[in-house]
């Protein structure tokens, strides 16, 4: 997939040579969640070389994605777009511990359920005392 430099040990297969480009590639694939073995495939290389070679990039990729992630979130939060809203809700809720408002649930005496009473009151109309 890349243009990777192999040199010859002194007896058997070369020894495989990883450079910037490969890196970015393996970071950025890392970064998104693909598993290590179809990483390995797309470089042609086993999946133990990829993790001896590339270990740093395959440990932290992930941790530089979820920083951009959280940057372009912080930014829409903190703008005035029509979007900023939702983005400060979800930050907050991610970030600060803030829960949605889900509305409140209305019992009775003790914690029984609310039974509603209507009480009908007739009134004279003509003196306004109770009839």
């Amino acid at each position: 997939m890349g243009t990777e430099t192999k040199t010859r040990n002194k007896g058997g297969r070369p020894r495989y040579q990883p450079d910037e480009h490969l890196r970015g590639q393996v970071r950025g694939m890392a970064a998104v969640g693909t598993p290590e073995k179809d990483i390995a495939k797309l470089l042609g290389i086993a999946p133990k070389t990829l993790r001896q070679y590339y270990r740093v990039e395959l440990d932290t990729a992930h941790m530089q994605a979820n920083i951009a992630v959280a940057q372009s979130m912080y930014k829409k939060a903190t703008s005035n777009r029509n979007d900023a809203v939702q983005a400060a809700k979800y930050w907050l809720s991610c970030r600060a511990g803030w829960k949605p408002f889900e509305g409140r649930e209305v019992t009775g005496a003790n914690g029984q359920p609310l039974i509603p009473s209507l009480t009908i009151k007739f009134v004279d109309a003509k003196n306004g005392k109770k009839a």
